[in-house]
């Protein structure tokens, strides 16, 4: 909604006042947005939450699973129920995530034209925009704010409580950075999606500000982008500098007061952890506090290029949408603010209380140094210092007093047991070649050591028979069982090993597949 009135802002200003501006709106509306925050995140926690995990349980008990391991996510997605699944979570979580992002814009707004307003009054007109969206045409909004927001977002600091980023999983990742056309295709994706992402950027304030459906509010943001599109990427691009600086410089002092403190401190390891769990907490605490804060300042800045760009599209001032909200018989926000500073501190420091005594109970009551309950887990061996998934990674595991090495199983052609982690060997033997394709005889002339240094030149692929009697009573292994559907009775195989080398209580089995693990069950 725009009208011509009275200029507020002679010119645009220029990006870092923008940003420097951006604190000031944000500690002006401190309290309002901690408030708003806090309120979301205990619905979020006490009934969405709760709610999407009984649906879930639901849906899979229909398909009698209990439980739902790695492979058996596309499975069940395929299913009636998994397809049902999908489609109510979908849609509660994008109303969840929805009416974030429009209180926020509705707090900024109101900070950004210096009026007040409470969290209770935000929070019901963000839930009156609602009725914007519910139509069909509204389908690409779920796909934005489902989709594209979490999976780019991030690296514009905008991001919901409920569904901060989307993570491609790490053994994914791990194969994508190994092969270039793979890492060429992702950065187009990403790239492609974020220029989407800045286009579409001011789409949700149109549709909670201008009341407009969300398709016409996406051409309207791709109009008001058109010709700053550079602008306000830079814009964005500092502001996650400002806060990236911020971080790093605390993160830094810590850094430099814990190593401080254990050169002080050093052979005291019960004070040391003591402290250690204080810092740990406090740092919990203000990484909690910092979610609150990160979205509600992307978003005060993202309403002030909202605005900069409508005056200077419009040519026209923009005036406030009219915020309207159901009076309380108590005036809550009246005696919050006569008590804020009163009630917050009470707050922060009984969290910090609470939290630090479970801490210093768990250290002090139930944690001792000498019994078994932490265990170190060499993954791969000391990969860091030899190549992975061999015996010399294995011998460094031993060496650096690791209480488990986690190791890769997969077979020859004829049937072997061996330690590696990729299906094709190119990567660490050079030989572009499957395991399955090779004969032992042919793996055991294959160099793994070289590509790692020429210090291991001559490595081979060891066998995990010889792994187990190199490990005895040295060091106990994680034996990962990875399927490449060329597998002859692997795990019956694995099994045996374990049983001929005495290795039953030296040693755990892990998969991703759950009917591998049933059956070494």
């Amino acid at each position: 909604m725009t009208t011509r009135m009275e200029t507020r802002h002679s010119k645009p200003i220029s990006t870092l006042k923008m940003i420097r501006k951006n604190f000031t709106y944000f500690k002006k509306s401190f309290f309002v947005n901690i408030g708003f925050e806090s309120i979301y995140k205990v619905l979020t926690s006490f009934i969405f939450l709760p709610f999407i995990t009984m649906v879930l349980n639901y849906f899979m008990h229909l398909r009698g699973m209990k439980m739902m391991a790695n492979n058996q996510i596309l499975t069940f997605a395929r299913s009636i129920p998994g397809i049902l699944t999908i489609l109510i979570l979908g849609i509660l979580s994008f109303f969840f995530i929805f009416i974030e992002y429009a209180g926020l814009i509705v707090i900024s707004q109101e900070t950004y034209f210096d009026k007040k307003i409470s969290a209770k009054a935000s929070f019901f007109t963000a839930m009156k925009s609602i009725r914007g969206i519910i139509k069909i045409g509204s389908i690409p909004i779920i796909i934005y704010v489902l989709f594209i927001i979490p999976f780019v977002a991030s690296s514009i600091g905008l991001s919901s409580s409920l569904l901060p980023k989307i993570e491609i999983p790490a053994f994914i990742m791990d194969v994508v950075y190994k092969t270039p056309k793979w890492i060429g295709l992702y950065a187009i994706v990403f790239f492609i999606l974020f220029y989407f992402l800045i286009r579409w950027i001011f789409s949700l304030h149109v549709v909670v500000l201008e009341g407009k459906d969300f398709s016409s509010a996406l051409k309207r943001s791709s109009q008001l982008v058109k010709g700053s599109f550079l602008k306000i990427w830079t814009t964005m691009f500092l502001w996650n500098l400002s806060i990236f600086a911020i971080v790093a410089v605390v993160a830094i002092l810590v850094g430099i007061g814990m190593a401080l403190l254990n050169e002080v401190l050093k052979g005291n390891v019960k004070l040391f952890v003591t402290i250690l769990s204080f810092v740990t907490t406090m740092g919990g605490i203000l990484v909690m506090i910092a979610t609150l804060f990160i979205s509600p300042l992307t978003i005060m800045l993202i309403t002030q290029l909202y605005y900069r760009q409508v005056k200077m599209k419009d040519g026209v001032e923009p005036i406030p949408m009219i915020i309207t909200a159901t009076p309380s018989k108590i005036n809550w926000q009246n005696l919050f603010n006569r008590h804020k500073k009163k009630l917050i501190a009470v707050s922060v420091l009984g969290i910090m209380i609470f939290t630090w005594l479970s801490y210093v109970y768990f250290i002090t009551y139930e944690f001792d140094a000498n019994n078994n309950l932490v265990t170190v887990t060499a993954h791969r061996g000391d990969a860091v210092n030899a190549p992975d998934n061999t015996m010399s990674s294995l011998l460094g595991a031993i060496a650096n007093k690791a209480d488990y090495s986690e190791l890769d199983v997969q077979q020859t052609k004829d049937g072997m047991v061996v330690l590696t982690h990729d299906t094709n060997l190119k990567n660490n033997t050079g030989v572009n070649k499957n395991i399955w394709e090779l004969t032992f005889d042919e793996v055991e002339k294959l160099d793994v050591g070289s590509h790692f240094s020429p210090k291991f030149d001559g490595e081979k692929i060891p066998t995990l028979d010889s792994i187990m009697k190199a490990a005895n009573k040295k060091i106990k292994l994680n034996i990962e069982i990875k399927l490449n559907g060329h597998d002859q009775k692997l795990e019956e195989r694995v099994v045996k090993l374990i049983e001929d080398n005495n290795f039953v209580d030296q040693c755990v089995v892990t998969s991703l597949d759950y009917n591998a693990l049933q059956k070494v069950k």
